[in-house]
């Protein structure tokens, strides 16, 4: 059943369910031979796009981005458990229920630092007693941590790969030591790995070289490079048809035609086979000369510019997202096509969670966050849940812009 469009400045539960879409979209891919050298390729089942390959992508933030993060100075001022609206009983409840011995709770809280006005306490633990936090009760303590609204590194804390951070290291020049420390400091919430102790591993790195590379190691994000393959066997008018969306972007039949004709060519990057506002922003990181006032470009921004020439501003305000969709969009359903917009929902407050745009097979084109530090790129289903996903009920609904 398709769902009805999302009304004006108004959100509702949709019908179909993300892990059951996502489950049953993953199901094309079907193989990830190992290279002699280089990343592993992973081949999608054929469809009406052609016959894919990707290979995964690491990026990393620019080093003036990363000098730019909230927590670039943690070192400095080390690390800091704020309660908020929390009594002082409150607080050695939840340091109890840490696991922390009555000792250790009546050292940290001799030393807290009461802000009446503010309605905040303030603690900075010693290490020691940070190191001898278990992940379980890391992550009970830790949600009781920080501003409703940051930035602080346990309200917005690292990202870490679903399959640990010694995966998310590889190929960074990250010291062993370090990438074993926040190994053991890494927790979980709603399913998600985190991370949120930089002031204590940042202060044990020697040089500012170094907390470069931690921080670029920790605001890294995964994309690939998707690559069509074509030969004698290819169906070009149906990869033609599917590659230009339905009349949204015609502009790339001449090359595949010249693809098609060269004998030496037999594989083209995605990317040339993308509008022109994907094909620009693809793997790069926003400039901040792209905000509108304090306003970047977030998932939403991208979502709706995919087919656009040239990005519009008009996009900026997400609050409108229910109106730009029911005026230039339908809902469709399965099977999708080339920039057809997928937008998750929190059941819990029916409020937009992200948008992205689907490429093929289990990819889709996304900007996970407004952050300078996110870039655009192409991500698997499986990269997305990683990020979105929680224990919160959430829906998605699929729309394609009409022509």
């Amino acid at each position: 059943m398709i769902p009805p469009p999302i009304p004006s400045r108004s959100w509702f539960p949709l019908a179909l369910f993300l892990t059951v879409w996502a489950v049953n979209l993953a199901a094309q891919d079907v193989t990830q031979p190992e290279t002699p050298s280089g990343p592993a390729l992973t081949v999608v089942e054929p469809g009406d796009w052609g016959h894919l390959e990707y290979y995964p992508l690491v990026l990393e933030p620019p080093a003036d981005y990363l000098r730019s993060s909230p927590y670039w100075k943690s070192h400095l001022t080390g690390t800091e458990w704020s309660f908020h609206q929390q009594s002082l009983d409150e607080v050695r409840r939840a340091l109890t229920d840490a696991g922390l011995s009555p000792e250790a709770v009546d050292r940290l809280l001799a030393t807290a630092v009461v802000g009446p006005e503010t309605g905040r306490i303030v603690i900075q633990p010693p290490e020691d007693v940070i190191l001898a936090l278990d992940p379980v009760a890391r992550e009970r303590l830790y949600n009781r941590i920080g501003p409703p609204d940051g930035p602080n590194p346990f309200s917005e804390p690292f990202g870490i790969d679903p399959r640990g951070f010694r995966v998310m290291a590889e190929g960074s020049r990250l010291s062993p030591e370090s990438i074993d420390l926040i190994s053991s400091l890494t927790f979980s919430r709603s399913k998600v790995k985190l991370f949120s102790d930089i002031a204590l591993v940042s202060a044990r790195q020697a040089t500012e070289a170094d907390r470069l590379i931690l921080f670029g190691t920790l605001l890294r994000q995964p994309s690939t490079v998707m690559r069509l393959r074509l030969g004698p066997e290819s169906d070009l008018p149906t990869i033609a048809d599917y590659w230009a969306a339905g009349g949204r972007n015609e502009g790339i039949r001449p090359l595949l035609q010249s693809m098609a004709a060269s004998s030496a060519v037999d594989t083209i990057d995605v990317i040339h086979l993308l509008p022109p506002t994907p094909r620009k922003l693809l793997n790069t990181f926003p400039s901040p000369m792209m905000s509108l006032g304090q306003s970047f470009p977030d998932c939403f921004w991208t979502a709706m510019n995919f087919f656009n020439d040239e990005p519009s501003d008009r996009y900026l305000d997400s609050q409108w997202l229910g109106d730009w969709l029911e005026e230039d969009y339908e809902t469709v359903q399965k099977p999708l096509r080339l920039g057809d917009v997928i937008v998750f929902i929190k059941t819990d407050d029916n409020k937009p969670l992200h948008a992205c745009n689907y490429l093929a097979g289990d990819l889709i084109f996304t900007k996970n966050g407004l952050s300078l530090m996110k870039p655009w790129t192409v991500q698997t289903i499986d990269d997305v849940l990683g990020t979105y996903l929680t224990e919160e009920r959430v829906t998605v609904s699929f729309f394609r812009k009409r022509l």
